[in-house]
C-alpha cells in the first residue's frame, strides 16, 4: 500500500460544502479527527482502500466517503459489498478499515487527472474536516471488460441514431472499412452519454482478420505473384510439419512456420500462406504451390504464427495500397486514421480449427490445425505490444475444450473476452437454430467453456445470436413487430440469464442497431447453479444432447501434509462465479447454521484440475485448490458453494471429510501411517511360511501412488527366499470393477497383481500376461511390517481414472487369505 493522503486540519464544518450543495454543517465545531487514505500499489477494479482514523477521544464517528470525476461533482462510493459505515471506531493511535471500492462503477476505466476522493468524519457534536485525496491511474480497463454485461456489434454505418444507441451498451465492436468510420467517431462513442464522466465510457473494440488476408480477396493467384507485398520472402506458401494424415495429432513442439510446400513449383508465396487444402484433396498427398483460400469470401488463409505476418497486419493503413486497417492504426493516434480504439476484435480464428471439422467435400475447407500454437503465439505478440489494450477472441472454441488437442495451446491466457457466435439462433435462414448444435452447445460445449473462463486468467464470454430464421422478423428487434418475439427472448435467456455470457441479437450483416436483447436482461437475483463438464448423457448424431447430471459442490478430496486438496466442477450464473469453501472440525450443522457462519470460509483460486488438460471424465474435474495450515492427524469437515459477483451463493450440503497427514515415505519406517485407519483385520491363523500370516492392512493414497501397509505375525523375505525363488506374498487388484474382465478369485476380476515387490497384468484366462515391472518396498527382508507403493500411472495404464480398488491379500504357500472370503474395497480419492 502507499499512503497518498494526510490532511489533518481543525476546522469549522461551515468551511466546506456538502455533496449536496449545503453548508455541510451539523451545528458544531469540526471534530479532532484525522484520517489517512492509502492505496494499492497498482490499483484495479475493486480497490482495497485503507483508511486511517485516529481521534484523541477514541470515539465512534459515522464516515462519508465519496468521489469526484471532475474536482465538483462528488458521488458516494460504491462498496462491493457494501459497508455500513454509520458507526465506525476510531483510536488514538489510529485504527484502519478497509473499504472495497467498486473503482469501475465510479470511475469507469479512464480515470481524469481530476479524479478525487474525499473522507469525512461526523458525529452529532460536530463534523471533521474533510480529507481530499488525489486518485492514482486507475488500470481498469480489463477489469471494465470482466464485468460487461450490454455489448453491441456493429459492422455497419454509425449515424446520429446509431451513435446514441451504441452509447448505451458498455461495449462495442465496430468495422473501421465497413463502416466507414473516423477517429472523431471513435472518440464520440467510447465517452458515452455524458463525455465529462468517464463512469459511462464505452469499451470501442475494432474488427481485425487474424487468419485470413482480406487484402488477398478478388485478386487472382497471378496479380499476387506480382506484388512484393504477397511474394514476401517467397518461402510459402507452406504445409503441415507433421505430414499429410496427421489429423488429431498432439500440436505441441512444432516448428512454427510449418514446412515448405511439397509442389513441383516450389514455393513462390509469402511463408505466411497455406497450402494445406490441396495435400489433403491430393491422391500423392502433394500441394498445388498455391495459397488454400475461404471459398466463401476468397481471402487467403494465413499462419498467424509467422511473426512476418504479424508486422504485416500491424503495419496495414487503411488509405495506403493496402486498404484496410492494421493494428497500429487501430490502437494508437498516430499511425494512419489514428482511431486508438480500446482493443482488438481477432476474426478468422476458426482458420486453426481441427482438421476433422472439414473434409473436401466441405463448401469451406480448412485443414490447418497444426497452426494453432502460432494463433497462441499472435495473440502473446500482440499482448506484448500492445499491453494495455484488449482483445476479443471470435470464436476458436476449441483452445478451451480439453478433449481436443488445441486445448495444450489454449490462448486463454492472452485474450480478455471470447465471443460466441450462433450460441442458439444461427444465421441461416433454413431454421431458427440447429436441434443438435444447439443442445451440444447448450450441455457440452458450454460447461467446458465457462470453466475456463473463470480461472483466474480467464476472460469474460460474450455470444451472438441472428434474427434470421423462419418465423423471425428484424422488425422484432426494432420494436417494430411481434414476429419471433418468443424464440428471441428465448435466445437471451439461454445466453445470458442461463448461460452467463453477455448477449447480443443481430441481423446476418450484422448492421441492425438494437438494443433488444438488453431489454430482456431482468437484474441477476438468483445464486449459481451447478452443472458439469463431464456430460453423462452425450447421445449420438444426430440426436440432440441433454443436460448433464449436475456435480454440486465439493467432488473429491485428498489429503496432504497440513492441507487437503480440493476438486470440484462448474457453476453457472448470470454474473461471474467464485467459489467459498467452508472448513471446520466437527460436523456442519445445516438446520442451526444454513449460511455455515461458524466455519471458516475460504474463497478458492481455481487450478486446472489433474488429468483434466487431458480430457474429461466421470473422475475429473476442471479445479482444484489447495488449502494450508491444517494440523495433520485433526479431521476436518469441507464444503464448498458457488456464489456469484453479486453476492448471491447457493446453499448444498455436500460435505466431504479429511484427515491431513504426513506424506507417505516408502522407508521402513511407518511414523507417516500415523492417523491412517485400519482397511482390515485378520487373525493370526497359519504357521511361519515365505509369506505373511496377515494381521492388519491399511492402504492410502496421494495424488502419485496407492500405498499399502501391513504387518505379519511371522517374518519372512518378500521375494520368498529363501525356500522360493519367487515370491509368495501376492495381493490382487479389482481397477474396473468388473469380475467378468480379470483374473478370478475371492469374487472379484484381477487386472493388476503385485507379486512381492513387481507388478503383473491379468486377465480373465492368463494369470499373468506381463510384468509391468518393480515397486517401491521396503523393507524387503525379515519382513514383519512392510509398506508398498504402486504408481497411479501403472494402474492407469489399465483402467484409466480408476478410484475404487478391490483387493484380495494372499500367501499363497500356505493358502491364507485376507480376508477370509470374499474382498475388501478401498475408495480412493484422486
Amino acid at each position: 500500500m502507499r499512503v497518498v493522503g494526510l490532511i489533518v486540519l481543525f476546522l469549522f464544518a461551515a468551511c466546506w460544502s456538502g455533496s449536496d450543495g449545503s453548508d455541510g454543517s451539523g451545528g458544531g465545531d469540526a471534530l479532532p479527527v484525522t484520517a489517512t487514505v492509502a492505496f494499492p500499489d497498482a490499483p484495479s477494479g475493486i480497490v482495497a482502500l485503507e483508511v486511517t482514523l485516529t481521534d484523541p477521544e477514541g470515539l465512534p464517528v459515522a464516515l462519508a466517503v465519496e468521489c469526484t470525476y471532475d474536482g465538483s461533482t462528488w458521488r458516494p462510493l460504491s462498496l462491493a459489498p457494501a459497508i455500513d459505515l454509520t458507526s465506525v471506531a476510531t483510536a488514538v493511535v489510529g485504527r484502519t478499515i478497509t473499504l472495497p471500492w467498486d473503482s469501475v462503477a465510479d470511475l469507469g476505466f479512464r480515470t481524469t487527472s481530476a479524479a478525487r476522493l474525499r473522507v469525512t468524519a461526523s458525529r452529532d457534536d460536530g463534523i471533521a474536516a474533510p480529507v481530499v485525496v488525489e486518485v492514482p491511474a486507475l488500470d481498469n480497463l480489463r477489469a471494465a471488460a470482466m464485468r460487461v454485461q450490454h455489448p453491441m456489434v456493429h459492422y455497419g454505418p454509425i449515424d446520429a441514431g446509431t451513435m446514441e444507441l451504441a452509447k448505451q451498451h458498455d461495449l462495442v465492436v465496430v468495422h473501421p472499412s465497413s463502416g466507414g468510420l473516423d477517429a472523431a467517431t471513435i472518440r464520440e462513442l467510447q465517452l458515452g452519454r455524458d463525455p465529462f464522466d468517464p463512469a459511462d465510457d464505452v469499451i470501442v473494440l475494432a474488427y481485425i482478420s487474424v487468419g485470413e488476408d482480406l487484402r488477398t480477396v478478388g485478386l487472382t493467384d497471378s496479380q499476387m505473384l506480382l506484388d512484393p507485398r504477397f511474394v514476401g520472402d517467397a518461402t510459402g506458401p507452406r504445409i503441415d510439419p507433421r505430414g499429410p494424415n496427421a489429423d488429431g495429432q498432439p500440436l505441441t513442439g512444432l516448428p512454427p512456420l510449418g514446412s515448405v510446400t511439397n509442389s513441383p513449383t516450389g514455393p513462390r508465396f509469402a511463408s505466411w500462406y497455406l497450402d494445406d487444402n490441396s495435400v489433403d484433396r491430393s491422391p500423392t498427398d502433394t500441394g498445388d504451390g498455391l495459397p488454400d483460400r475461404n471459398s466463401a469470401f476468397g481471402g487467403c488463409f494465413v499462419n498467424a504464427g509467422d511473426p512476418q505476418w504479424f508486422e504485416v497486419l500491424d503495419a496495414m493503413e487503411l488509405d495506403g495500397v493496402d486498404a484496410q486497417p492494421g493494428m497500429r492504426e487501430l490502437l494508437t493516434v498516430d499511425h494512419g486514421r489514428g482511431f486508438s480504439c480500446d482493443g482488438l476484435f481477432y476474426d478468422t480464428f476458426d482458420t486453426c480449427a481441427p482438421n476433422y471439422y472439414t473434409d473436401s467435400s466441405s463448401f469451406n475447407q480448412s485443414e490447418f490445425e497444426w497452426t494453432a500454437p502460432g494463433f497462441l503465439a499472435f495473440t502473446q505478440r500482440f499482448k506484448a505490444r500492445y499491453p494495455d489494450k484488449l482483445a476479443l477472441q471470435n470464436r476458436g472454441m476449441f483452445f478451451f475444450d480439453p478433449r481436443i488437442p488445441h486445448y495444450a495451446a489454449t490462448t486463454r491466457e492472452h485474450v480478455d473476452l471470447v465471443l460466441v457466435e450462433s450460441y442458439r439462433l444461427d444465421s441461416s435462414h433454413a431454421h431458427q437454430y440447429h436441434a443438435y448444435f444447439s443442445a451440444d452447445n447448450k450441455h457440452n460445449f458450454a460447461p467446458k467453456l465457462l470453466a475456463e473462463a473463470g480461472r483466474p486468467d480467464g476472460f469474460r464470454v460474450l455470444s451472438l445470436g441472428y434474427a434470421e430464421g423462419p418465423g423471425i422478423e428484424h422488425g422484432t428487434l426494432l420494436g417494430q413487430s411481434m414476429v419471433g418475439f418468443s424464440t428471441l427472448v428465448e435466445d437471451v435467456v439461454e445466453a445470458q440469464l442461463t448461460a452467463g455470457f453477455a448477449h447480443y441479437l443481430t441481423d446476418a450483416g450484422v448492421a441492425l442497431p438494437n438494443r433488444f436483447a438488453m431489454d430482456q436482461v431482468t437484474p441477476d437475483a438468483r445464486a449459481p447453479v451447478w452443472s458439469s463438464t463431464y456430460n453423462d448423457n452425450i447421445l449420438p448424431f444426430p440426436t440432440p444432447a441433454i443436460a448433464p447430471t449436475p456435480r454440486v459442490g465439493l467432488q473429491r478430496v485428498t489429503a496432504g501434509d497440513q492441507s487437503v486438496t480440493v476438486h470440484w466442477d462448474v457453476a453457472q450464473d448470470q454474473s461471474r462465479v467464485g467459489y467459498a469453501l467452508y472448513v471446520q472440525d466437527s460436523p456442519f450443522d445445516f438446520l442451526a447454521d444454513p449460511s455455515l457462519t461458524a466455519a471458516e470460509r475460504r474463497v478458492l483460486t481455481p487450478g486446472v484440475g489433474g488429468g483434466y488438460a487431458q480430457g474429461i471424465g466421470p473422475a475429473v474435474y476442471p479445479f482444484e485448490a489447495t488449502i494450508d495450515g491444517l494440523t495433520n492427524g485433526q479431521s476436518y469437515w469441507l464444503c464448498l458453494r458457488a456464489f456469484d459477483a453479486l453476492g448471491h451463493e447457493e446453499q448444498n450440503r455436500v460435505t466431504l471429510t479429511a484427515l491431513p497427514r504426513q506424506p507417505i515415505v516408502i522407508d521402513g519406517v511407518f511414523d507417516d501411517w500415523a492417523g491412517t485407519p485400519t482397511l482390515l483385520l485378520d487373525p493370526d491363523d497359519v504357521p511361519d511360511s515365505a509369506g505373511p500370516d496377515w494381521l492388519d492392512i491399511a492402504v492410502q493414497n496421494d495424488e502419485a501412488s496407492v500405498y499399502l501397509r501391513f504387518r505379519s505375525a511371522n517374518a519372512f523375505n518378500l521375494d520368498g527366499s529363501p525356500a522360493y525363488p519367487f515370491s509368495r506374498t501376492l495381493i490382487f487388484f479389482d481397477l474396473d470393477d468388473n469380475a467378468a474382465t480379470g483374473w478370478s478369485i475371492g469374487g472379484i476380476g484381477s487386472d493388476l497383481l503385485l507379486a512381492g515387490d513387481e507388478l503383473f497384468t491379468q486377465s480373465a484366462a492368463v494369470f499373468n500376461t506381463g510384468s509391468l515391472g518393480l515397486v517401491q518396498a521396503a523393507p524387503r527382508v525379515n519382513v514383519t511390517e512392510c509398506e508398498i507403493a504402486i504408481p497411479w500411472s501403472a494402474i492407469d495404464g489399465i483402467a484409466p481414472s480408476a478410484a475404487r480398488l478391490r483387493l484380495v491379500f494372499v500367501n499363497d504357500e500356505v493358502n491364507d487369505y485376507a480376508p477370509g472370503g470374499g474382498h475388501v474395497i478401498y475408495d480412493a480419492i484422486r
